[in-house]
């Protein structure tokens, strides 16, 4: 039985204007024959934005020492998603400092925050922040964990894009 789990970081660190209200997810499943690892970060400002990548390893290329110095491939991959997010977070920032024409924004390091996984997604299903982005997850996301917490959630009241009145 595949081993399936997802952890959700809040980007801290950045003024508000830079990106609002912000996270990165990262996800894998582990099955015998290979892991899939994926990230996901999502941003507010300018607009609404996810950028969603992943790759696979095989722990059957893992020597056994290996194995004990890592750690399972797993973590071992969810550790280097971590780290492959942090650098799109710095790719994105220096992108967005030459938009807003401040430099001073493109030398702030941003720091992933680990926060309760179900705050963000029934914040997001009820309040409709990042619902497109969310949605997008649920449609591209290879872990059957994240799938079915995001089943549950976009059933919860209020799922729906925000409207304006």
């Amino acid at each position: 039985m595949p081993h399936s789990e997802y952890t959700v970081y809040s980007i801290r660190g950045l003024s508000a204007g830079v990106f609002g209200d912000s996270y990165v997810v990262i996800a894998g499943e582990d099955n015998d024959d290979i892991v899939n690892i994926e990230w996901h970060i999502l941003t507010k400002k300018p607009e609404e934005t996810l950028i969603s990548k992943y790759f696979s390893i095989s722990p059957k290329n893992f020597p056994p020492e290996v194995i004990e110095e890592i750690g399972s491939p797993y973590q071992y991959g969810a550790s280097q998603a971590k780290l492959y997010a942090e650098l799109n977070l710095l790719e994105l920032l220096e992108d967005r400092a030459k938009e807003l024409g401040r430099p001073d924004i493109a030398s702030m390091y941003p720091r992933l925050e680990l926060i309760d996984k179900t705050t963000m997604f029934v914040r997001s299903a009820v309040s409709g922040s990042h619902f497109k982005s969310v949605k997008q997850i649920h449609e591209k996301t290879m872990c059957g964990e994240l799938k079915r917490k995001l089943s549950l959630t976009n059933q919860l009241p209020g799922t729906k894009p925000p409207t304006a009145f």
